[in-house]
């Protein structure tokens, strides 16, 4: 959650998500302004940092959404951190895995989060990891099969309806429309 939603993180789309599949066990372990490579400065942590706030919890299905912090990094880079995290969490786990990519808050991805989404797709398919993709809609499975292409998720003709006053986070109304383009996508993978 940020400042742009109202209920902290019982008002993000994780929690909104969890709800409309009817799952009552959820933990949202995100930290704000972290990813693969990015630590925030506030925590100094990455996510594989935190590898083991995941895997102690022994979860049966996780939703990793990271990148959009990364994107200023080189591809190389975020390719490594991102295997090292997929890595760790199939080593310590034996949980159905889902990776979102990067986003645009915009409607108009830059080159580097649209790349980002790119390696990020990459990178889970060589795990044999579901990928959805906010950039393009598109919808893969663990074989790397595009099982649907539904639009961009943030789009300069919806931004204002669905991005807060800063620009960058989703208001209450846009973690909510996050939330069911997510389980749109969660269900057209099959694993409900």
């Amino acid at each position: 959650g940020s400042s742009q939603n109202t209920g902290g993180p019982a008002g993000t789309w994780f929690s909104r998500f969890c709800r409309v599949l009817g799952y009552e066990d959820c933990w949202n372990s995100a930290i704000g302004g972290t990813g693969y490579i990015a630590d925030n400065s506030a925590t100094s942590v990455t996510m594989s940092a935190r590898v083991s706030d995941v895997t102690s919890n022994a979860p049966d299905r996780i939703i990793v959404w990271a990148g959009y912090n990364d994107s200023s990094e080189t591809q190389a880079a975020i390719d490594t951190a991102a295997r090292l995290y997929f890595r760790q969490l199939a080593s310590g786990l034996d949980a159905y895995t889902v990776v979102i990519g990067c986003w645009s808050p915009s409607g108009s991805p830059s080159a580097a989060l649209t790349d980002t989404d790119a390696t990020l797709r990459q990178a889970a398919g060589d795990f044999k990891v579901p990928f959805i993709s906010p950039i393009t809609g598109r919808v893969y499975n663990a074989d790397g099969v595009l099982l649907a292409s539904t639009g961009a998720w943030i789009t300069t003709a919806n931004a204002s309806r669905f991005i807060g006053a800063d620009s960058v986070h989703p208001n209450d109304a846009g973690h909510t429309y996050i939330a069911q383009r997510i389980a749109q996508a969660y269900a057209l993978l099959g694993n409900v």
